[in-house]
């Protein structure tokens, strides 16, 4: 399982550990000087036409307000498809995603914490998969990258596109992974994502078809159960079935940074 990447992760980790806590102090008090919150709410409020004080409010509500929140009540008969159409469908995202990376302006903490990396590699080309609202490519596309978007929830791309012609950044958009078709990339992320996707095995594999031969996956890594996450991934926090899962896919360790880590495509 361990191989030299990894060592040097375990060796290393005390002083990523002071790193990760000045990263999200400078960018926790860049949230506050930007007053980026408010912000974004104002944001959500002009594209929703709604005062900000609803915005605010619904932000709260949690995903418990969505109609068909029940079907993770049981989630031994959940099909792939109902969780799909949940979705393609919610609008709790719409408020709950832009205004948490807001707080702690997370967006730019995950560039910070990935832009050595993908100038050590030389990458240009990126895609943001489960991309949400948007809040990411937003950040990555300030760093001269050549950005794709890629969800599958019908208000959340519809939300992200108006963000992106408002801002007039030359971001691609997809609906779905299986829209890429021929399209591959330098590096991918996925933050937040994977926890939430059934038979996730079978749709990571399609995902790294679309990594170019020494490309990198760069994902988060928190699989816990319960609410939304799906118990059938749960597994996946133990590094070892995590670690199995990356290589029968080719991809090889490189790097831990807080809870995210570095996969390089190797095959």
């Amino acid at each position: 399982m361990a191989n030299l990447n990894y060592l040097r992760y375990r060796f290393l980790k005390p002083f990523k550990s002071w790193k990760n806590k000045y990263l999200k102090y400078i960018t926790q008090r860049q949230a506050q000087e930007s007053d980026s919150y408010d912000e974004i709410a104002r944001e959500i409020s002009e594209y929703r036409n709604e005062p900000i004080e609803v915005v605010k409010q619904k932000h709260k509500l949690g995903p418990e307000s969505e109609d068909k929140f029940y079907i993770f009540k049981d989630q031994e008969n959940l099909s792939k498809i109902e969780v799909q159409d949940f979705y393609r469908e919610c609008s709790y995202y719409l408020y709950e995603l832009p205004l948490w990376n807001a707080r702690a302006c997370r967006p730019r903490y995950l560039c910070l914490a990935s832009s050595p990396y993908l100038r050590r590699n030389h990458y240009k080309k990126v895609m943001d998969f489960g991309a949400g609202t948007g809040d990411l490519c937003i950040e990555l596309v300030k760093n001269k990258l050549e950005v794709t978007y890629c969800d599958i929830g019908e208000q959340l791309y519809d939300f992200a596109k108006w963000r992106f012609q408002k801002r007039n950044l030359p971001i691609k958009m997809v609906k779905g992974i299986e829209t890429l078709k021929d399209q591959d990339y330098d590096c991918i992320f996925s933050f937040d994502a994977f926890e939430h996707i059934p038979d996730l095995p079978k749709i990571f594999q399609e995902l790294v078809g679309h990594i170019k031969p020494n490309g990198s996956l760069i994902f988060s890594g928190a699989f816990s159960g319960g609410t939304l996450h799906l118990e059938e991934n749960e597994k996946y926090n133990d590094f070892k079935n995590l670690d199995n899962l990356m290589q029968n896919n080719g991809l090889i360790f490189q790097d831990k940074f807080a809870q995210f880590y570095f996969y390089k495509r190797v095959r």
